[in-house]
């Protein structure tokens, strides 16, 4: 692996060169709206906004039927790990992997209004 112009072939020091990668790709994304600390703070959202004003013909998440742990983990477990990586970077072993404990929080980001 070349590292800065260096060679790393040490699998140890290859493992420490993505750990310090993965650990710090997220840094800085998402600036002062990763503060928001409940899912109250996004009801005045721009985003919130925008559909409010231009998609009221259209049927709001609110009037959706709740999504369940067990159809989001049904998902994750059934999602196939030859394929790659979507827009997020997170392959799909990984999903399938944590099904159990990603399936409840990420229901409820889909059934809270």
């Amino acid at each position: 692996m070349n590292v800065n112009g260096s060679l790393v072939t040490e699998q140890k020091e290859v493992a420490e060169v993505f750990v310090n990668h993965f650990a710090t790709i997220a840094d800085g994304i998402g600036g002062t709206g990763a503060q928001l600390l409940s899912i109250d703070d996004f009801h005045n959202h721009p985003s919130t906004q925008y559909f409010r004003q231009e998609r009221k013909d259209s049927t709001l998440i609110s009037d959706v039927t709740p999504v369940t742990q067990g159809q989001v983990k049904t998902v994750l477990e059934s999602l196939d790990t030859n394929k790659a990586t979507g827009c997020d970077s997170i392959p799909t072993r990984i999903m399938k992997i944590g099904a159990e404990e990603l399936s409840q929080p990420l229901a409820n980001l889909f059934t809270d209004p």
